[in-house]
């Protein structure tokens, strides 16, 4: 585990339907702002799939559901969360006001990445 990225969100294919409506409805009350960082309505957005392309550390993504049942010693987390070599870096507490610049600058820090 290197760079993990938890989405605040579920797996199952009822639940990404609904959370599909939800962002473009709702969006300021969708509950998982990495998504809404990284993600546009369709799938990940230009600038982040170019940031990531050239990051030095690749990200492994996962829905909470999924995560907590491959690693239960992170289900106290407070999901959203970004994982760096096995601890928790940032939580949903920490994203609340980031914009996809803000999430660029931090993972860069993280990886030291340029």
């Amino acid at each position: 585990m290197s760079l993990v990225f938890v989405f605040n969100a579920s797996s199952a294919f009822y639940h990404q339907a609904l959370d599909f409506v939800h962002k473009i409805a709702h969006p300021s009350t969708y509950n998982c702002r990495l998504c809404q960082i990284t993600h546009g309505n369709i799938g990940k957005k230009k600038e982040w799939k170019l940031f990531e392309d050239n990051l030095r550390t690749e990200i492994a993504y996962y829905h909470k559901d999924e995560f907590v049942q491959r690693y239960p010693k992170f289900s106290q987390v407070d999901f959203p969360a970004i994982l760096f070599e096995e601890n928790v870096v940032f939580t949903a507490r920490d994203m609340e006001d980031w914009s996809l610049e803000d999430l660029k600058k931090a993972i860069s820090k993280l990886t030291k990445s340029p």
